[in-house]
């Protein structure tokens, strides 16, 4: 019996490989010898599920060492089918024969183990290019020499293999041969037929209507899918006007949760959306077969294809194919049948164009279809001859013993794979051990702790402060104070403040200037947005410019380009703000990319702090491409919240050397639930999750959510600076009293999570039990307090904005802290700063609504009101209750983020 090893991109969910690897096999099987016995090892990403429809037996990916034992068994190697020599997401060179490895590095490691062992290669009908890189050229030059027979798929593929060096000319190099894409045999059988009829009927479609099939894909390297999305939509609603008994059917040839680019659920439930004719358009959510496709596809009058495999399929069926190429291949494959008047070179034709060409195929169906059909025998039996030639060369290939050098390197090829083994098995356990030891950590420093004295009254300048503070209070919460403040509202910030300018410039320089004024200004706002687009991205290309410039004359470890929901404004005092002054301050340069609402004016772009460089959110979208004129550097890019636009430019930074970092810091899904985060789409943050090179995480809650996805996601929690918090000293309190409590809260006040309900439960039962407790409030956001606390409003006590080094004037004054965020998945997962802030403080907290902060020292976590006043209640009768003071260093930033440089150290050296 002879073995065959099969490596492609299988098991991944796409209907176009699934349907390579279905016609490979089968062709093999077909075609081989009476006497010559075949068994089939398939390397796939999902080995059980090739091996049950495939009748195979295979092996995972990322198992190297089954891959190299397979290779070591089998009497041929097989390298392909499908488009699998091309960077379009980078090369890793240092990549080979690991865990790590993709694209052209996992398919090249195949013919550098056929090269060590003496085994026949074959590269079987594959597509090459484009590249984006010469290194990429040159290792698929190298894949390509060393095997014995390479067949690429069209003469656009030679043409890029061509580029690389390759000489064709060579007499060591294998034979070369073009050979039309293997799928090209695919045949549909009555039974796949009858499952189509079957699955029509279910889905309640008349078997009688006339459909136009469509297959689309995410697009979006050098083309925006928003616009060409938009002329697609029109050509196909225009043609479903002009055809009403006509039907659409939308085909999914992947299905895949990874990334948009694996997953064309996503693309065609927006072209349904654009359409909006949801009677006449159906969406398949499920990923059908390859065989299932090609009958569904023969089943339709006309295909509408931008996936290649869609328009083979159409071919192999004889129904009549309009294409988008959005890369070669497509037009390749629409040559073959002489369809180019069919095929569009780009993916935003003019919609009308779109709907002639549809309508056309559509009037001339069977002439179309004839032509198709007489032209597609030849191409299928050109198709297998790639078969016939991996028959061949295991029939006359003579194995030769292997040399002491090829079994020495395949020996330590086994030995660090064992090894990259072990360091992954031994950096979980030392994960797992390093939980184990914070909370032992945090056990030590409940029963350890040790009391400070307190001084027992403030400087007398603090005093002063203080008093002056109240003093402005009582001012800004005065009547005469906030009717000034609505006047001013009303001139500077409603209509009305044009005709108060128009007086005003009027007085002072005269009715013709002011007329003048307003020429000018509507002048003005007639430019054009794409003028205003034009400007800001030269704008922005400038701006990105001069900081790479900058950051390449730094003696600089690296840099971070992080993204943040606030500009650079030292008094939100946020993790990623604290992470950008970390890294700065530790030698790493900081392109600090900060949200902005209307324009970059709200985050002018400059250098704000020493090697930390601010660019607005729409200056970077629009200039971010400058970034890979970076010197040869570590780089990294973490996104701090997953925007989907964010996807895309990682993956095109990672193109540069970027490795990319995934921070989940607060549960986006529950925020976009309760209208915090309009932006939000869970298949994109998915996708970062799944392609980040690092994943961080503040709580467990969050590293369990995504578990399911991956699971090497690090505990970094928050923390804070305890220089940042100003000139605190503890101040004693011997014992709590009961009876006369002040509780404090500083933070934001949205309803969206902050319980007012409870605070006014807390109040109304305070006052029931005769208790005097006063609720202070330091934050922003606020709702309006008389509303949300009804006849308690009194007992709380409310300072406005305060700027974190001075929190400490208040929080002295207090008894104890409290978070009260409503309970759900909003507020479980979050890791607020200020309980580490609370701690520092020395305050007794108690917490609702967050249950993972349980583990804290002096943190009582309630669910309800009654638990609240047990908890006062325990507090009160405690003898060892005071204002108490923690060594605090496990909670602070410093040591939160150097943990996290050590994780990208750790890693960095693994996959060298």
């Amino acid at each position: 019996m002879s073995t065959i090893l099969i490596g492609g991109y299988y098991g991944a969910g796409n209907i176009g490989d699934e349907a390579i690897l279905a016609s490979i096999v089968n062709e093999l099987r077909a075609q081989r010898p009476n006497n010559l016995e075949l068994s089939f090892i398939v390397i796939s990403w999902d080995p059980k599920k090739t091996s049950k429809e495939h009748d195979v037996d295979s092996i995972h990916w990322k198992d190297m060492s089954a891959i190299v034992d397979a290779s070591m068994r089998a009497d041929l190697i097989i390298v392909g089918g499908g488009g699998i020599f091309q960077d379009y997401w980078g090369i890793d060179p240092t990549t080979y024969l690991r865990k790590s490895s993709r694209d052209i590095t996992a398919f090249g490691s195949l013919p550098i183990l056929a090269k060590l062992l003496n085994t026949p290669c074959m590269i079987y009908s594959v597509g090459v290019g484009p590249f984006q890189s010469e290194l990429a050229k040159y290792h698929t030059r190298l894949a390509f020499e060393k095997c014995q027979i390479a067949t690429v798929r069209d003469e656009e593929s030679l043409r890029y293999l061509l580029e690389t060096g390759f000489n064709l000319e060579s007499s060591n190099g294998p034979q070369i041969e073009i050979l039309p894409d293997p799928v090209f045999t695919l045949t549909t059988y009555q039974r796949d037929e009858t499952q189509v009829k079957e699955y029509l009927q279910q889905n309640k479609i008349d078997l009688d209507k006339p459909l136009l099939g469509i297959s689309l894909r995410h697009w979006d390297i050098g083309v925006s899918p928003e616009e060409w999305l938009s002329s697609i939509i029109s050509a196909v609603k225009n043609f479903l006007s002009m055809n009403e008994r006509a039907g659409c059917i939308l085909i999914p040839f992947q299905v895949l949760h990874a990334t948009p680019f694996t997953n064309d659920v996503t693309i065609l439930q927006k072209l349904a959306d654009g359409i909006n004719m949801p009677d006449r358009l159906h969406l398949i959510e499920e990923q059908p077969t390859p065989q299932f496709a090609q009958a569904l596809i023969k089943h339709c009058k006309v295909i509408l294809g931008m996936r290649l495999h869609s328009v083979i399929s159409a071919i192999n069926v004889s129904t009549p194919v309009v294409a988008l190429s959005y890369a070669p291949k497509v037009k390749s494959a629409m040559e073959y049948v002489g369809l180019e008047d069919f095929c569009n070179d780009t993916l935003q034709p003019k919609a009308a164009m779109l709907t002639d060409q549809i309508q056309k195929a559509w009037n001339y169906q069977e002439n179309i279809s004839s032509q198709m059909h007489s032209k597609h025998s030849k191409i299928s039996n050109k198709s297998r001859k790639a078969a016939q030639l991996a028959l061949n060369l295991l029939k006359n290939y003579k194995h030769r013993p292997i040399e002491f050098s090829s079994e020495f390197a395949i020996k330590k090829i086994k030995e660090t794979i064992l090894l990259d083994s072990r360091i992954e098995k031994l950096r979980y356990e030392k994960d797992e051990l390093q939980n184990q030891i914070w909370k032992l950590d945090r056990q030590l420093l409940v029963t350890n702790q040790s009391f400070r004295e307190l001084h027992s009254q403030l400087n007398n300048k603090e005093a002063e402060n203080f008093a002056l503070k109240s003093q402005l209070d009582e001012i800004q919460n005065s009547r005469v104070w906030k009717l000034g403040q609505r006047y001013y509202h009303i001139r500077d910030s409603t209509p009305l403040r044009y005709i108060y300018r128009f007086l005003v410039v009027t007085k002072r320089e005269g009715l013709c200037t002011a007329f003048h004024k307003i020429f000018d200004h509507l002048r003005v706002k007639q430019q054009t947005a794409e003028e205003i687009s034009t400007k800001i991205e030269s704008q922005a290309n400038l701006v990105i410019q001069s900081f790479v410039s900058e950051l390449n004359k730094r003696s600089l470890k690296g840099v971070f380009v992080l993204t943040s929901a606030f500009e650079f404004d030292e008094f939100y005092n946020q993790r990623v703000i604290n992470l950008s002054k970390y890294l700065a301050s530790h030698g790493w340069g900081v392109i600090y990319v900060a949200w902005v609402w209307e324009d970059e004016k709200e985050a002018p772009p400059k250098e704000i702090k020493e090697n930390i460089f601010q660019v607005p959110m729409n200056f970077f979208l629009n200039g971010y491409s400058n970034l890979k004129l970076l010197v040869p550097m570590r780089k990294y890019f973490i996104a701090e919240f997953p925007h989907p636009d964010f996807l895309s430019v990682a993956l095109h930074l990672r193109i540069h050397g970027f490795a990319i970092i995934y921070d989940i810091i607060d549960e986006w899904e529950a925020f976009h639930k309760v209208d915090q985060a309009h932006w939000y789409q869970k298949n994109f943050e998915e996708s970062i999750v799944l392609n980040a090179n690092y994943l961080t995480a503040v709580s467990k809650p969050l590293i369990d959510k995504f578990s399911h996805l991956r699971k090497d996601i690090h505990l970094i929690p928050n923390g804070f600076d305890p220089a940042f918090l100003g000139d605190f000293q503890l101040i004693s309190k011997e014992k709590l009293n009961k009876q006369n409590i002040n509780i404090g809260y500083f933070g934001h006040l949205t309803p969206a999570w902050f319980d007012w309900k409870f605070i006014k439960d807390v109040l109304d039962q305070a006052k029931t039990n005769s208790i005097n407790l006063i609720v202070h409030i330091i934050g922003y956001g606020e709702p309006d307090l008389s509303k949300m606390l009804g006849d308690y409003k009194d007992s709380l006590v409310f300072h406005g904005r305060v700027p974190p080094s001075d929190l400490y004037i208040f929080a002295k004054n207090w008894d104890l802290a409290m978070i009260p965020f409503k309970s759900g998945k909003l507020s479980e997962a979050v890791d607020p700063i200020k309980i580490y802030e609370y701690l520092y403080f020395g305050l007794p907290v108690i917490v609702k609504g967050i249950p993972h902060l349980d583990d804290l020292p002096n943190v009582s976590v309630v669910d309800n009101v009654d638990q609240f006043f047990e908890v006062l209640n325990n507090l009160s009768m405690s003898n060892k209750y005071q204002s108490q003071s923690i060594d605090t260093f496990e909670f602070t930033w410093e040591k939160r983020f150097s943990k996290f440089l050590k994780i990208l150290e750790d890693e960095t050296w693994m996959s060298l």
